[in-house]
């Protein structure tokens, strides 16, 4: 990919060698709460360009591949090295999706209108054993409507306001959902009570129950 300077997760180096750079740790709640506002601002903007760099990768990757494919007369051992040199390029990916990760745990954090967090609920009912399984429910699988299937990525016309372009993302990697049109954002278990106007305990219990 040819990005230009001043992404996250890269840097260019001597001899015009890039480097990549991994998120940092993420920082503690009484900072998050500070900058709150701010967050909210440049949380969308990260996100749309890391997924437009990770679309561009994917395409990329998967031209390269057909290209290869469809030669004539290569070598089993040229073939195996082109393979590999594509993947290796291909490891910018994997950056990304630690980003993705990164930014998204940051905007839950940053706080939900629908988050079970700011709700005067008593979440001692389950054990943490459950909470993590709710969680763990994939979005995908309680959406109702069409999905498109992009990597480990789906998008699809968001159930939370009325659009007519999609901005509603599901990422797979770490089962969390985010749209660009309302910015809702939250875990399978936000997204649950936000669907269905309920409490955080009611979500857990219909999410193991299913």
């Amino acid at each position: 990919m040819n990005l230009q300077p001043g992404n996250d997760w890269y840097f260019i180096g001597k001899s015009s060698a890039v480097y990549y750079e991994y998120p940092p740790k993420m920082p503690e709640d009484d900072y998050v709460v500070a900058f709150k506002d701010a967050l909210l601002e440049i949380i969308p903007l990260k996100l749309k360009e890391l997924i437009e760099v990770q679309d561009g990768l994917v395409k990329e990757r998967e031209m390269k591949l057909e290209i290869i494919s469809g030669l004539n007369n290569i070598t089993d051992d040229s073939l195996d090295f082109n393979i590999k040199l594509i993947e290796f390029e291909f490891v910018e990916y994997d950056v990304i999706q630690k980003w993705l990760k990164y930014w998204l745990r940051l905007a839950i954090k940053s706080g939900n209108s629908s988050s079970w967090v700011n709700q005067d609920v008593n979440k001692d009912d389950f054990t943490p054993e459950q909470i993590g399984r709710a969680k763990e429910i994939p979005i995908q699988d309680i959406f109702e409507g069409d999905l498109n299937k992009i990597g480990s990525r789906y998008t699809a016309q968001c159930p939370f306001h009325k659009e007519k372009t999609p901005s509603f993302t599901i990422f797979g990697n770490d089962n969390s959902f985010y749209c660009f049109g309302c910015h809702e954002w939250g875990d399978s278990i936000d997204y649950y009570m936000k669907l269905n106007n309920c409490n955080f305990p009611t979500a857990v219990e219909r999410l193991l129950n299913g």
